[in-house]
């Protein structure tokens, strides 16, 4: 998929790190902004074989701006916090969709960008406790184009990956395969395009992208 010119002028403003909704995440939630960073180039990563029929400057703008709610109360999130003991606040995760289309709103952000706030979690529910065991992310829908469903299957990817205790090929791949087998078992992508062939392509880039990302020096290259 092509984007029409005026939308890929935009995207190419708020690609700049210097956009000041970027800077506002990066300073107040800083967690986020490199879980961000990472899904975006994930997503980005795995759009380019999809020449023609998804854009990956489009995947890679969605994937900065997804979680963009989060700025709302960093602290009730895992990535913003160095102590694992902190209060868990599911009633605060429910929330970050709406604030974040709220504040992509606010900040004139594109549809299409704001698409990305209502797709990346589809209708999942969040952490669970009592109050929200039955809720869904209000204002949330399944992804439906490519470059959504990447971004949704890169956020899940990066949070596994980075919370597990694996950096080897073998250990990322099974991460990486054991979510995309999670979100087709909760009916996740029944409305995407993607179909299972494409993402055997979607996991090998997400593969060599967390592979660039962990990977260990060797010990002489550490003396260089």
């Amino acid at each position: 998929m092509s984007t029409e010119p005026d939308l890929r002028f935009k995207l190419l403003e708020l690609k700049d790190p210097t956009h000041p909704l970027l800077i506002r995440l990066r300073a107040k939630a800083p967690g986020t902004y490199f879980h961000s960073f990472i899904v975006a180039e994930l997503a980005a990563s795995a759009a380019i074989p999809f020449k023609g029929k998804a854009d990956p400057l489009l995947a890679q703008v969605g994937g900065l701006y997804h979680d963009i709610g989060k700025m709302s109360k960093p602290e009730a999130y895992a990535e913003n916090q160095e102590d694992s003991e902190y209060p868990f606040q599911p009633e605060v995760i429910l929330t970050h969709v709406k604030k974040g289309i709220d504040i992509a709103k606010a900040y004139d952000l594109p549809d299409a960008i704001q698409r990305f706030m209502a797709t990346h979690h589809g209708t999942q529910t969040p952490p669970q406790n009592k109050k929200t065991q039955s809720q869904s992310y209000p204002l949330s829908f399944r992804p439906q184009t490519i470059e959504e469903t990447l971004v949704m299957l890169a956020d899940s990817s990066e949070a596994a990956v980075r919370s597990s205790q694996h950096s080897d090929r073998d250990g990322i791949k099974n991460i990486v395969r054991s979510v995309i087998d999670a979100k087709i078992h909760d009916d996740q992508l029944r409305d995407s395009v993607l179909i299972s062939n494409d993402l055997d392509i979607v996991e090998e880039h997400f593969l060599e992208v967390f592979i660039a990302l962990y990977h260990r020096r060797h010990e002489t290259e550490r003396k260089e």
